[in-house]
């Protein structure tokens, strides 16, 4: 299906569910809003609810707490207003809008007339009621003095024609003249006591809202009818459609060049019902702005900041109650239900396919309750994001049986995995970093005293871009971009660029994306342990060497260290790293040469074992080496690949086990 079908379809499910127009949550969160309607996120100095009486008579009002939403009816011109000309809301708008002075005598006439108009259409008795209180507040202008002394804490104030409010702020400091222009305060209404002692709001009275749509319709029928190309029904058609991130638009004709050569105007290119537009947007809107189906690409700041965003639904669960998160597939499985990378059960499990052990347990973790997947149930996967202030763009969006979203999520944890250290448990675990993390650590650069890697926030939009690309990696089961192993791969090359602790973070997520890249061109997996040694390449084997010489230098200089209570330096195999990966036989020799001292330093702290355990190893690896390269007819000085940085990490950690063990023997030793 079109992109437009499935939110068409999406509205219409949520509709039978119960989920549109979700009164009970009006005020706290977006909520899927009703055809018509819009809503309004408070910034904590822009909304006022006025408090009435069933009297009619103002009680009192609230300034709406920061993040709070008012919901209101809307028109096609007024959802989508711009100039000289722009309308006014049916019933809740900003004061320029609905404030009776003498700059928008028209636009009050044409409020009140239209506000008329539905009072005169209503049947029912208390819906009439409540509209005709409000139109009655609204003419009356008694509410603006409780805005206005709201807004300056006193009575000593004045108001001109342009909403300037001018007073004076008393501190200790003395009296100071202040003025304040309230032309963008909304105000909305509630009435206390209305209908069988509930107290309604235009947020939450629901029999208001559908009012509006049985008016709206009802004026819609008037208009010329044609069929709509999403319902194939005859219907009021419109080209204005409003727009979804403030007044950037998903659909516009207003390019002649988009239709010019094939069509007359741009009514020919597609007919979309007033109704069916306000589903579809009411649905991506919904969706970009409940933090269950949206998650942004970027984390921009400021009121301009606009992050491209990845919305994700279900069929069977139009809210992600289950919490996917793709972007962080990590936070998706609740590990204390399942470690979804314990070593032992990936070994035993090979199978990617719906109804394996492993593929149960973590669709169990992910989804909260073991499910069987129906060929009718599929997931939606939307990307959006803002072009300029007049234009939004699908940059992505696909529609997937679950089981096979499910099985390319638990592909993706699998391979995209390595070993990272969990500070709170004070372990090393295996885990798959987020794309973010993943993005970051390749492309950014290092930041602050904790020595982060991140890109720069004014990079964001280059963030998102990374961060997109590797979405179908995700969500289809696709390989991830050459671009990104061989941007790891460089990254690992030029460790000289790093601290000691950006380069750890650096590295393990090299080593996931390696690892991936692997599985996915070279039918390889790796793994931190020393793969057998009929399996170790060249490039493998030279890591294991740098790993061995750059222990040999600091456990030579160990003692030096703690006697001086200093940090250890840089050793020659850091020194060397890029270059010997770009040729590692002579640079060997060149290394091999200046760690001469260093060995003799453990000749003479009585640590001729343990130099020669490390000889050993170097000895063994240069042997294969010499065999793999006249075998092969290699080039002594060939570049190494990627294989190096795994066997780098597996000797490093066959050496630390080691020297636990030694340890652990030296302490028992002591204890007897």
């Amino acid at each position: 299906m079109t992109i437009a079908s499935v939110l068409l379809k999406s509205y219409d499910k949520a509709l039978e569910s119960g989920i549109v127009d979700d009164v009970k949550n009006n005020y706290d969160k977006p909520t899927l809003l009703p055809i018509y309607h819009s809503n309004k996120r408070s910034t904590g100095k822009d909304i006022y609810e006025i408090l009435l009486n069933n009297k009619g008579e103002i009680v009192g009002l609230d300034l709406l707490e920061e993040n709070k939403y008012i919901i209101f009816p809307t028109t096609i011109d007024s959802i989508a207003r711009s100039g000289k000309d722009a309308k006014s809301m049916p019933l809740c708008d900003a004061l320029s809008y609905i404030y009776p002075m003498k700059s928008n005598e028209k636009k009050i006439e044409t409020y009140q007339k239209e506000l008329n108009e539905w009072i005169n259409f209503e049947n029912n008795p208390k819906i009439k009621e409540f509209l005709n209180i409000i139109l009655d507040t609204i003419k009356s202008k008694k509410y603006i003095d409780w805005i206005c002394e709201d807004q300056t804490g006193s009575k000593d104030y004045t108001l001109d024609d342009d909403l300037n409010l001018f007073y004076k702020e008393v501190s200790n400091k003395g009296v100071k003249d202040k003025k304040t222009n309230i032309k963008k305060v909304w105000i909305t209404f509630k009435i206390y006591d209305f209908d069988n002692g509930k107290d309604c709001s235009v947020n939450n009275y629901k029999a208001l809202h559908e009012s509006f749509i049985n008016f709206q319709n009802y004026l819609n029928s008037k208009q010329e009818q044609k069929y709509c190309n999403l319902t194939g029904k005859k219907s009021y058609c419109i080209t204005k459609h409003r727009g979804i991130v403030g007044n950037a638009k998903l659909i516009s004709v207003s390019y002649n060049e988009i239709f010019k050569g094939r069509f007359d105007d741009g009514e020919q290119i597609v007919s979309i019902s007033y109704e069916a537009s306000s589903k579809i947007h009411n649905m991506i809107k919904y969706l970009m702005e409940n933090k269950t189906t949206a998650r942004s690409l970027s984390f921009q700041k400021g009121k301009a900041a606009t992050p491209a965003k990845l919305c994700v639904w279900f069929s069977d669960d139009i809210e992600n109650e289950a919490g996917i998160d793709i972007t962080d597939v990590s936070s998706t499985i609740d590990k204390k239900e399942f470690n979804a990378f314990d070593d032992d059960i990936w070994e035993n499990e090979n199978s990617y396919e719906i109804g394996g052990e492993v593929t149960e347990k973590i669709v169990k973790a992910i989804k909260g309750h073991g499910k069987v997947f129906m060929p009718t149930e599929y997931v939606y996967l939307l990307m959006v994001d803002k072009v300029n202030d007049g234009r939004v763009a699908i940059k992505y969006f696909k529609e997937l049986p679950q089981d096979i979203f499910f099985k390319n999520i638990i592909k993706w944890y699998d391979q995209m995995s390595w070993y990272f250290y969990n500070d709170k448990e004070k372990i090393f675990e295996r885990t798959s970093p987020n794309i973010s993390a993943i993005v970051d650590r390749l492309y950014g650069v290092e930041q602050g005293e904790k020595h982060y890697i991140k890109i720069a926030d004014s990079k964001n939009k280059y963030k998102e871009k990374m961060m997109s690309d590797l979405i179908p990696s995700i969500i289809e089961g696709k390989k991830i971009p050459q671009g990104l192993a061989k941007q790891a791969f460089y990254d690992v090359k030029n460790r000289q660029r790093y601290s000691l602790n950006a380069w750890r973070s650096l590295m393990n997520t090299a080593l996931a994306v390696l690892n991936k890249y692997k599985q996915e061109n070279k039918n390889e997996r790796m793994d931190r342990n020393l793969k057998p040694k009929e399996e170790q390449s060249r490039s493998y084997l030279y890591g294991r060497i740098l790993a061995v010489l750059e222990n040999l230098e600091n456990y030579a200089m160990r003692d030096v260290y703690k006697i001086t209570n200093s940090n250890p330096r840089i050793t020659n195999a850091e020194k060397l790293w890029n270059r010997y990966t770009k040729a590692p036989a002579s640079t060997l020799n060149l290394i091999k040469n200046k760690i001469m001292p260093y060995q003799e330093r453990l000749i003479k702290s009585g640590k001729v074992g343990t130099k020669i355990k490390y000889e050993k190893i170097i000895e063994e690896c240069i042997n294969q080496i010499s065999d793999i390269e006249s075998l092969n007819n290699i080039n002594k000085n060939k570049s190494l690949d990627e294989d190096f940085i795994f066997g780098y990490y597996a000797q490093k950690q066959d050496l630390y086990k080691k020297n636990e063990k030694l340890k652990e023997a030296e302490e028992n030793n002591k204890g007897e």
